[in-house]
Formats: C-alpha cells, structure tokens, sequence
C-alpha cells in the first residue's frame, strides 16, 4: 500500500505566537495515508518533511515538545489510541535567533488487526522558554515565567483492509476505510461496506455521502482532502448514494441502521457515473460519513474511489 502525505495549512503558513516574542511551528497540519500496522514511518525518510521550530529575531529560544492526543477537532478523525507510537529525537531544542530548529519524526503503529482502517490524529505542542536550554533540560538565564506555546496537528489514515478478521479498533468502525471500485461512463455499480457497533450499547446511524466543497471550514479552516495525488472530489456527492429504505412503497427515508452491542452489518452503497468522457483523465472520490445519533465525535467515514472506464 502506497503512502500519500498532504501539507495542508491554516491561519497563513505557519503557526506563530499572537505576543511579540517570535513563536513558531510548521508544517501547520499534515495528513498522513496508508500506513500499514507493523510498519514504522519517518517523516523525513518517507516524505522529505521535518518539524521546524522557528527562531526569533533577535532572542534565543528554548523549544520543549510534548505529543498528546487530545478530542478530535476534524470531523471523522479520533484521537489516537496511544501518543507513545510517535517518536522525537528529543523534547527540547533551542533555536539561536533568526535560525530554524528541525526535527524528525517516527510513527509506528503497532501490527493489529484492529488498526487497518483507521483515521486518527494527535497533536505536537511546542512550549517557548525565552533564553533557550542549557544542559537539555535547564532554563537560561532570563528568569521571565513567559511560556508561549504553538501546537501542530497531525491527521494519520492507516491501510484498509475489506475483509479485516478482527472488528476495526474503536467504539465505531467501518471497513474498508477506502473502497476502491471502477465504473463505466453513464453506468451503475453496488459495493458493500461493513459497519461495526464495538459498543456496550446499541447504537442507531445515518450514513451520508459528502464532498467538501472548496471552501469548506470543517475546523480550523481544515479541508479533507483527496488520498492520492491523481484522485478529484466531484461536485456531486450523489455519485455516491446509500442504499435508502422504502416508505410506503412511495418515498425514501435517509438510511438508519440500528445495530446491537457487538454487531456488525453489510451495507450497499449504489455508485454511478455520468456519461461524460472529461471523467476519464481522473479518479474521483466521496467520502461516506458514518454518523451515531447524538454522538457525532464517534463519526467515521469511508474514501470511495471510482475509477471510470469507457
């Protein structure tokens, strides 16, 4: 499986202190796809990118780094399960100024079952201590208390797997987290995906197809954006369309799908194409969204991935 990363950036290029002092972090988000449980993946080696901690103007910067996996602020996205599988090659650099401090990054997911089909993230704070570190751990000379503080985010989606021998991990899974299909111009196909109740509790979902559009602001003025670099997002979720239930043989309701503590359901989900030969250049992707009634944090989704043929 290929891995794909995505630099997508709010609030300007980088994260900075609104005070004077001149606190910096980027990149401001990454997405990271495709990383298979088992397999480690290093930011620099895997895609030439590294934390850059930025120096001030005129002042020495310490810089103390701290991984943490806090709620989720991008819809479909949970926190990951353990902030140990990321690995810095230190929690404290200083930065003299109008430098840049760099580091690297590892992300090892360990190799379970339970982690294929996953979209998680987790959050890199950087504190700023005026006057930088000595010995690695023991502040310079400034005596200010300022700690001014800039944090990155970081969205990891890990390998799908359709037919997965154990439940995805989580209180709510799906699988495959990317159904790939092909589909002729103007034609119909149906795939299924399979939703999973991990919970102690029923639970009752709808299941939405949707495509950000270009200026959406899920959070943070993040956009999801498509997994591989030849993959388009249509103007049309309806590509993309949930097998719906009949009411009283004349209207459809959106789909619920109520299931069990510890149940599991195959669901169909309808693909189609118009018949437009302008599609061929491409594939295009819709996300589904897996939405638990009254607990829209839990929500998950799947990438559908249409590749069209004449």
């Amino acid at each position: 499986m290929r891995k794909f990363v995505s630099i997508l950036f709010f609030l300007g290029l980088t994260t900075r202190s609104l005070f004077s002092l001149g606190v910096g972090m980027e990149p401001v988000i990454i997405d990271i796809g495709g990383i298979t449980p088992g397999t480690s993946y290093n930011l620099e080696a895997d895609a030439g990118i590294l934390i850059n901690l930025l120096g001030d103007k005129a002042s020495v910067l310490g810089y103390e780094l701290e991984i943490s996996s806090p709620k989720s602020v991008f819809k479909g996205f949970l926190p990951l399960p353990d902030p140990e599988w990321i690995k810095l090659p230190r929690d404290t650099i200083t930065v003299m100024p109008q430098d840049t401090g760099k580091l690297n990054m590892v992300i090892s997911i360990p190799d379970s079952e339970g982690y294929y089909n996953q979209a998680w993230m987790f959050k890199v704070t950087a504190k700023a201590y005026p006057g930088g570190f000595g010995k690695e751990t023991a502040l310079k000379g400034t005596g200010m208390g300022i700690r001014l503080a800039v944090s990155s985010y970081y969205i990891i989606e890990t390998a799908p797997k359709p037919e997965p021998e154990l439940p995805p991990d989580g209180v709510i899974a799906v699988a495959p987290s990317k159904l790939y299909t092909t589909c002729k111009l103007g034609g119909e196909v149906e795939k299924e995906i399979t939703i999973f109740n991990n919970d102690t509790i029923p639970r009752e979902f709808t299941l939405v197809s949707f495509v950000p559009p270009p200026a959406d602001t899920l959070s943070y003025n993040f956009r999801i954006e498509p997994s591989e670099p030849r993959n388009f997002y249509p103007e049309d979720a309806s590509w993309v369309v949930p097998k719906k239930r009949r009411f009283l043989l004349i209207f459809k309701k959106p789909p619920k799908i109520t299931l069990a503590p510890g149940e599991s359901v195959s669901y169909p989900v309808k693909i189609h194409l118009p018949d437009d030969k302008e599609l061929l250049s491409n594939n295009w992707e819709v996300l589904l969204f897996l939405v638990p009634k009254g607990e829209a944090r839990l929500r998950r989704f799947v990438r559908v991935i249409i590749t069209p043929e004449e």
